[in-house]
């Protein structure tokens, strides 16, 4: 027997490490601890980002474009005007095929005020035309709009302006806000 540079007892014939001290097992448990803790948060940290690719240039829209002679108005985007309806009925229809048809596109959206965030990061449109839907799109707003948003009321017919980021079969769409209306 042998110790290895770890501190372990290893077989000098073998050289297969052997059952330790209970020292041994206590500090392989704590790393196993550590090491599920570390996955835990690994996991919630991704499944908490919201999908959103920073990588990714965005289609929203901005007023000037830089070019050799100076500034010069770039030509206005306009949004597709669509209701909250519009997209949760093509979700529970074909969910790729909405992702396709609306994920990165600049939109004007009008729904019914379903959830407000307690932290003011985002509240939730529901469809217009059903009095009772799990389904919604998460509008993520800045804190500009803080303001607007603590005057709103359940129910309120609100529009919005900005991206869709993400479209999800479970968790629907993922809106960044830029203007409200």
């Amino acid at each position: 027997m042998r110790k290895t540079s770890t501190g372990r007892r290893s077989c000098t014939s073998a050289g297969q490490a052997v059952a330790g001290s209970a020292q041994d097992k206590e500090a392989d448990l704590e790393t196993l601890v550590g090491l599920g803790y570390g996955y835990y948060y690994l996991i919630f940290f991704i499944a908490t980002s919201g999908g959103e690719d920073n990588n990714s240039s965005s289609t929203t829209p901005s007023s000037f474009t830089s070019t050799a002679q100076g500034e010069t108005p770039a030509p206005a985007v306009v949004p597709m005007v669509i209701t909250t309806d519009d997209l949760i009925d093509d979700l529970r229809e074909n969910a790729l095929k909405a992702s396709n048809t609306y994920k990165e596109q600049y939109v004007e959206l009008t729904g019914e005020l379903s959830n407000i965030d307690s932290s003011g990061k985002y509240f939730s449109l529901s469809k217009l035309s059903d009095d009772f839907s799990l389904d919604s799109v998460l509008c993520r707003i800045d804190e500009n709009h803080l303001d607007t948003v603590m005057n709103f009321s359940m129910g309120l017919k609100v529009t919005v302006t900005g991206t869709i980021t993400d479209v999800g079969e479970v968790l629907g769409y993922t809106m960044k806000v830029e203007t409200i209306k």
